[in-house]
């Protein structure tokens, strides 16, 4: 059996703590993250917002990004 790359839930739980020790993350910083590609890396901020209300996406000139609000 080949190795496959990381399980959802692991992804989910990594760009969450990624969020939580460097402030913010990026479709990219996932993408580089999770070994993925720019749709799955998508999918997984996706998931991890529609389960997480306490993370946000901010938009700005330059690009989106996702943080973890704790209030």
């Amino acid at each position: 059996m080949r190795a496959k790359g990381f399980e959802p839930l692991q992804q989910e739980q990594m760009v969450i703590e990624y969020v939580k020790e460097h402030g913010k993350i990026t479709r990219s910083d996932v993408m580089d993250l999770c070994k993925l590609n720019g749709y799955q890396a998508t999918r997984v901020l996706i998931r991890i917002r529609e389960k997480n209300p306490r993370f946000k996406m901010k938009d700005t000139k330059r690009g989106a990004y996702y943080v973890w609000e704790d209030s």
